[in-house]
C-alpha cells in the first residue's frame, strides 16, 4: 500500500490539511480524531487534495488521517496520523496588534 504525504497546518480555530495525490484514487476519505476517537469524516473527490476543519476547540491532540480509494472502494494509499495543535490565532493577532500600538505610541 502506498503512503500519502500529508501536511497539516493550524488556521483560525481549525486545521488545514493537504496532501500529494494518488494517481489511481477515485476519492479521498479524510477523518478527524481526538486521540483515538473519530469525530468527523469528509469524502473528497479525486481532484480535491485538501480539507479544512474549523470551529475546533484549542486542543493539542487532534489527528487527521487521509485514505485514498480506487473506483472499487479498495484502499490504495493512506497517510500517517500526525498530531495537530489547534491554536487560538485570534489571541495571537490581538497580542501583535497591542505590540504595534505600543510601538506607534512610543514613536510619538
Amino acid at each position: 500500500m502506498n503512503k500519502l504525504n500529508l501536511t497539516c497546518k493550524p488556521i483560525l480555530n481549525g486545521i488545514m490539511a493537504y496532501w500529494e495525490g494518488e494517481e489511481k484514487a477515485a476519492r479521498y476519505i479524510v477523518s478527524l480524531h481526538i486521540g483515538e476517537t473519530e469525530i468527523s469524516t469528509r469524502i473528497n473527490e479525486r481532484t480535491e487534495k485538501y480539507c479544512t476543519f474549523s470551529g475546533l476547540a484549542e486542543l493539542d491532540n487532534y489527528k487527521i488521517k487521509v485514505v485514498a480509494e480506487d473506483r472499487n472502494g479498495t484502499v490504495i494509499a493512506e497517510s500517517s496520523q500526525p498530531e495537530v495543535e489547534v491554536e487560538d490565532l485570534n489571541h495571537k493577532l490581538n497580542v501583535i496588534i497591542r505590540k504595534l500600538d505600543d510601538v506607534a505610541y512610543a514613536a510619538v
